[in-house]
C-alpha cells in the first residue's frame, strides 16, 4: 500500500515540473521540445491518477499526490529558474554619461544601446539597453550595480527579436 502511495508522490516530483517545463516552453515559442515534455507529461499523469482512482479509499495515495504535486511546483520553479530559457532586455537609467561602463559591458559581450533623454525637470539622463540571455541577467546587473550602486534598472521577457548584435551574436553564445 505505501509503495503506491511512494510511487505517486515520486511521479508527482517528475510530472509537476515537467508540466511548468512544457509551459514555459510553449509562451518562450518552442513548440517542438513544449510536445516532448507534453508526450512525457501525458503518460506520467495518466500513471499516476491511475493508481489513485483505482482506490479513492486509500487516503495515503491522495495525500501523495497532492504533497507530490505541491513539492513538484516548488522543484519547477527552481528548475526554471536554474534553465532560464529566453531573453532579456535590461533598462538602465543612469544621472550621468559612464562611457566605462557601455564598455565592461560590451567586453563582456553583451549587446549594449546608449539614449540620452531628459529628466522631469530637464537635465540630461543616460539610459542603456542591454539585451543578454536571460541565464546572464543577474550578470547584467552585477556589472552594473558595482560601477553605478543608484542606477534604476528593469527588465523585461523578450518573446521575439529579428536583426542586430542579438541575432548575429547571442543567439550563438
Amino acid at each position: 500500500m505505501l509503495l503506491k502511495a511512494l510511487a505517486i508522490f515520486v511521479l508527482q516530483l517528475i510530472y509537476v515540473p515537467l508540466l511548468t517545463l512544457r509551459t514555459t516552453l510553449v509562451v518562450k515559442g518552442e513548440r517542438n521540445k513544449a510536445s516532448i515534455a507534453a508526450l512525457l507529461e501525458a503518460i506520467i499523469y495518466i500513471f499516476s491518477l491511475g493508481i489513485v482512482f483505482s482506490d479513492l479509499t486509500n487516503i495515503s495515495n491522495i495525500i501523495a499526490y497532492v504533497i507530490g504535486y505541491a513539492i513538484g511546483v516548488y522543484i519547477g520553479g527552481i528548475v526554471e529558474s536554474k534553465l532560464a530559457i529566453g531573453y532579456r532586455t535590461i533598462h538602465i537609467s543612469l544621472m550621468s554619461k559612464n562611457q566605462y561602463l557601455v564598455n565592461k559591458l560590451r567586453e563582456n559581450k553583451f549587446g549594449v544601446t546608449t539614449f540620452i533623454g531628459h529628466g522631469i525637470n530637464g537635465e540630461e539622463r543616460y539610459r542603456l539597453e542591454i539585451l543578454a540571455h536571460r541565464i546572464r541577467e543577474s550578470e547584467v546587473i552585477s556589472i552594473v550595480q558595482s560601477e553605478e550602486p543608484g542606477a534604476f534598472i528593469v527588465s523585461y521577457d523578450l518573446t521575439q527579436f529579428k536583426g542586430g548584435y542579438l541575432s548575429r551574436h547571442l543567439k550563438n553564445n
